[in-house]
């Protein structure tokens, strides 16, 4: 089986990754596809090759990435491949991703206000595209990151069950204690490192009011996706 854990940028894939990990104990593309990520990821112009290539089949192999969808991903449409999107409501992503970009020393708190209205509504744009591009594929499995912080473990045996593995409550429960970051109410988000939030929303909080109205009427653009 071809997994591709391509949720859409800062919107719970890292969790994803997780639950698959192990939840099915995956294996990994060779590091000769593999591009810099932590992550064993692929560039996405040498997907289709990895995957015409066959050193896959022996076992699942779990792939993650960040690709909208276009005709050259045709060929995932595949009884052999799953694709999971997970996606989170555009402020909060978009505040995730300004963090991500301090933590990478491409921007710095000061600047936040200017990074949001020039860089941060660029990345909601993209986020857009992001959603509406998988949102009509019936292969893929779509999860809104908010619906799985408020029931993991249901969330979990859905995965679990797309790539035909049994997951009975008790496996699904411990799957969330093992996966699922926890913070204690009002912590703050650690500086510099890799923000995990633990599913609080800091987006009304930290973005200005009007670019906050903005990214919702985006949010809301897509509801009926």
């Amino acid at each position: 089986m071809f997994i591709v854990n391509n949720g859409a940028p800062k919107s719970g894939s890292t969790w994803v990754q997780k639950i698959i990990k192990h939840g099915i104990s995956p294996g990994y593309p060779r590091k000769k596809w593999r591009n810099h990520w932590n992550s064993a990821s692929i560039a996405k112009e040498r997907l289709q090759d990895y995957f015409n290539s066959d050193e896959w089949r022996d076992e699942p192999t779990l792939i993650k990435m960040h690709f909208a969808h276009t005709p050259d991903f045709a060929f995932l449409d595949n009884k052999d491949a799953r694709v999971i999107v997970s996606y989170r409501n555009l402020p909060d992503s978009v505040i995730s991703f300004f963090h991500h970009q301090i933590r990478l020393d491409k921007t710095t708190p000061e600047n936040k206000n200017a990074w949001l209205r020039k860089q941060g509504m660029r990345f909601a744009k993209d986020l857009q595209e992001y959603r509406r591009s998988w949102a009509s594929k019936d292969y893929v499995l779509l999860l809104k990151y908010e619906d799985m912080v408020l029931d993991a473990p249901a969330h979990i045996k859905k995965i679990l069950q797309f790539l035909d593995q049994p997951c009975d409550d008790a496996i699904c429960e411990m799957l969330t204690e093992k996966t699922q970051v926890r913070m204690k109410k009002g912590a703050p988000l650690p500086v510099k490192k890799h923000v995990r939030t633990a599913g609080r929303s800091v987006a009304r909080e930290e973005i200005p009011k009007g670019i906050f109205a903005t990214l919702t009427e985006m949010e809301n653009s897509l509801k009926d996706l």
